[in-house]
């Protein structure tokens, strides 16, 4: 699991919610 997993993961969830 590297890092930008994390934040990929973290990025999408507030994208999904943005929507």
């Amino acid at each position: 699991m590297s890092r930008r997993t994390t934040v990929v993961k973290r990025a999408n969830r507030h994208v999904i919610q943005r929507i």
